[in-house]
């Protein structure tokens, strides 16, 4: 769009300003999904500082005490990093957990030139390689109702020289799968009170938040909740 007065133009240009994403959470992982140079001076130095410990298995609150930074100054710098497309956050890794394809997988199985990658990304070290065969197998068995216990007892990546984490991971990073999250909820308010940790129940919290915040074992929480017919579980 151009501007004309007598003795100036001025040239303007439309953009789009996204809305700051929500601040990190303590037992969020923050997951690089871009190839970044964090050693480019246009990173503040902060930046340059929590990047290295930026690996997809530290949550905020221990990259704060890897990186000696105090956690708001941490929570911060990757809520920046989010606004800037450079990572994203997801759960810790828990075999509980539950993810589903996307229709990007199949974008994977038609571009032969990811091929080495997957594989190289994927593969346990120190052994032979996976094959994409193998791997392509197990991301198309996550699948809504099943979880990644259930997938690795039915595949044994290990068998087939899987690293289970990276598996997650990569496919994370690229969108070939998500993770479906579980939210209970009490279904009346005056039952709240009298059901054990209800004021988590409120639809807002996952069952992996709720369990990091009260350090509860993921397992028996599910199992307690699934008794409680006053509770009832949202998956998104």
């Amino acid at each position: 769009m151009i501007f004309k007065a007598r003795q100036s133009i001025i040239y303007l240009n439309v953009i789009e300003v996204s809305r700051n994403p929500p601040t990190p959470l303590d037992f969020d992982v923050p997951l690089l999904v871009s190839e970044i140079d964090f050693l480019d001076e246009q990173w503040d130095l902060t930046t340059r500082q929590v990047a290295p410990f930026i690996d997809g298995v530290n949550h905020v609150s221990k990259i704060s005490k890897l990186s000696k930074l105090d956690i708001e100054v941490v929570a911060a710098c990757i809520q920046n990093l989010v606004y800037c497309n450079a990572v994203s956050l997801v759960d810790l890794f828990r075999y509980s957990n539950m993810y589903v394809c996307t229709t990007k997988i199949g974008q994977l199985a038609r571009n032969k030139s990811r091929y080495d990658e997957a594989i190289s990304a994927i593969s346990r070290p120190g052994g032979p390689k996976a094959t994409f065969k193998d791997i392509f197998t197990v991301f198309s068995a996550m699948r809504q109702g099943s979880r990644f216990i259930d997938v690795c007892l039915r595949y044994n990546p290990v068998s087939i020289n899987i690293d289970e984490r990276n598996l997650v991971l990569y496919g994370l990073a690229n969108g070939y799968i998500r993770q479906l999250r579980k939210y209970p909820v009490v279904l009346k308010e005056k039952d709240v009170d009298k059901t054990f940790m209800g004021n988590y129940y409120n639809g807002l919290n996952s069952l992996n938040i709720i369990s990091c915040f009260t350090n509860s074992d993921v397992y028996q929480l599910d199992e307690e909740i699934e008794r409680d017919i006053r509770i009832v579980s949202v998956w998104k």
